[in-house]
């Protein structure tokens, strides 16, 4: 069975830097958790048995841990040692090998409970048994977060017919968009990147206007997508509806049985001589594909950079919005979901952020009463994601502040600073202030997505492919992507549409007949079984 989850892990690629939630790369320093209030609707939690040895549990969770968050976690123990009889060491994985670590934790054992997505791999490993099924612990050992989680969203995490993870409670959406420095487009008087012509037309007007300026800093990606070996490439979801891409096929929001071979079409060569146009002018440096030394996040930030896009989404627009008003008055940052743009938006699916119990522990039914402690219970929900008040924040008029204020917060204990997107309760969470300005993203998407065909509904990311029968296949087209389709997709090629025949047989010669065949059998298959015709 580990060796059945190590391969899984080794073939499948869904690294953190490209959304997340993903998540999702990752929701960083986004959302918000609670502080103890009588108006929330909270659960009356029992006190511990007494006498009784506690039980320690290991929760692994992404990304680097953050100043002060000892005392967080001495803190939260303590009220779960009153409640539960229970202390959780938090284990991190920082975002350079998050991935080996998740490997570790479950071929070797060492964590009872840990964070999982469907872009962090949550399909698969599910799949591989590397989780605990839990259709019968639920009712059972939680019943009260249970009931509280319609049977929809239950069967959404279902993989195979079982439940292997607990969804949070809090529904977002997570829409790719270009972040953009607005200052500088009004300055310069560009057109606002509302349209794929105009965000062309807008990052041509920065390098003309600022011609020593670096635009974007993009990066390999692997393969992540089985789409994109090049992270530019999600400019493309400002030109296409797209709900699902893998293996160069393709299929829209608005019509998700019709596949199309994307790679094999006249718009993917037209797209490759737009890369390569941008690729020329300048908006990426010719070691875009080897260069993983900056981060983004960071670049645009400090200004290095002056857009990004591909991986953002509304949450991230906070955080681009307080460290601007913070660190660089004068810097504007705005942000165009490309959701409103194709008309496809939709909200994260229930496996966006999400929890999971490895198999390899021997404490599930414990683990399982934590996760509903904090779901269920404020003033967990606050400990765990908030800190102490009066310590890490304090509220003002209804508002998060964070403490000391003044201070980089990083250097203290940052809003959701251990990364606990999976325990999230709407009802609980925190607002800042500038969580008004991510409010107005999302009600703003959610009234698109009521005008499409499927309202509300993430079609694309609930889809579990099954990859077993061409497994061998795909670990041979992931370096004919990375060695052929990236250079391709950076725009560095001279011969485009010599390199993308020449691509696409080498991709032939390794099975992806035969990859794209399978896949669109079950894809068709998920599309009739829930609808989507």
């Amino acid at each position: 069975m580990r060796k059945l989850v190590l391969s899984v892990l080794l073939v499948t690629v869904l690294v953190v830097s490209l959304f997340a939630g993903c998540g999702g790369n990752n929701n960083q320093g986004t959302d918000a958790a609670p502080a103890p209030s009588s108006n929330n609707n909270q659960t009356s939690t029992p006190a511990a048995p007494a006498g009784e040895p506690p039980v320690d549990l290991v929760y692994y969770t992404p990304g680097d841990p953050r100043a002060d968050y000892p005392t967080v976690e001495a803190a939260f123990n303590e009220y779960l040692l009153e409640k539960l009889n229970t202390t959780v060491t938090f284990e991190f994985s920082t975002w350079t090998d998050a991935m080996q670590k998740m490997q570790t934790k479950l071929t070797a054992g060492g964590a009872d409970l840990m964070y999982a997505a469907s872009w962090w791999g949550y399909p698969a490993l599910a799949r591989a048994q590397a989780f605990h099924e839990l259709d019968d612990l639920l009712p059972q050992h939680i019943p009260t977060l249970y009931s509280m989680i319609d049977q929809g969203a239950w069967n959404a995490m279902r993989i195979d017919g079982n439940i292997y993870a607990i969804p949070n409670l809090w529904p977002e959406y997570v829409s790719l968009g270009i972040s953009y420095r607005e200052d500088l487009r009004a300055q310069f008087n560009l057109p606002k990147p509302d349209s794929f012509e105009n965000m062309e037309a807008l990052l041509m007007g920065y390098r003309e206007n600022m011609p020593e300026q670096t635009l974007i800093v993009r990066e390999h990606a692997d393969a992540m997508s089985w789409s994109l070996a090049f992270t530019g490439m999600g400019a493309l979801e400002m030109k296409y509806p797209w709900t699902i891409q893998a293996y160069g096929l393709a299929a829209t929001h608005h019509d998700p049985s019709q596949v199309v071979n994307y790679w094999a079409s006249d718009d993917f060569v037209e797209d490759m001589y737009t890369m390569k146009r941008w690729a020329d002018a300048g908006f990426w440096s010719r070691g875009a594909l080897s260069d993983t030394s900056l981060h983004e996040t960071d670049t645009y930030g400090t200004g290095m950079t002056v857009a990004l896009i591909g991986g953002q989404n509304p949450n991230k627009q906070v955080t681009y919005k307080v460290l601007f008003e913070e660190t660089q008055p004068g810097w504007i940052n705005e942000y165009i979901a490309y959701g409103e743009v194709t008309g496809a938006a939709f909200p994260a699916h229930p496996t966006q952020n999400c929890t999971v119990f490895p198999r390899s522990s021997g404490k599930t039914e414990q683990a399982l009463k934590v996760v509903e402690l904090v779901m269920t219970d404020p003033v967990a929900h606050a400990l765990i994601h908030n800190g102490i008040e009066g310590l890490h924040y304090e509220m003002r008029d209804g508002f998060w502040v964070g403490l000391p204020e003044g201070e980089n917060l990083n250097d203290y204990f940052p809003y959701e600073g251990n990364n606990t997107w999976n325990l999230r309760r709407e009802e609980f969470m925190l607002l800042r202030e500038a969580d008004v300005y991510r409010n107005a993203f999302m009600e703003r998407l959610d009234a698109v997505s009521l005008t499409t065909k499927y309202p509300r509904v993430n079609i694309g990311q609930g889809f579990a492919e099954d990859y077993e029968s061409y497994e061998a296949e795909r670990i041979a087209l992931r370096g004919i992507m990375t060695e052929y389709l990236g250079p391709i997709q950076a725009g560095f090629v001279d011969n485009i549409e010599g390199s993308i025949a020449d691509f696409l047989q080498r991709a032939e010669n390794v099975g992806l007949s035969k990859i794209q065949d399978e896949w669109t059998k079950q894809w068709l298959a998920y599309c009739n079984e829930f609808g989507y015709v």
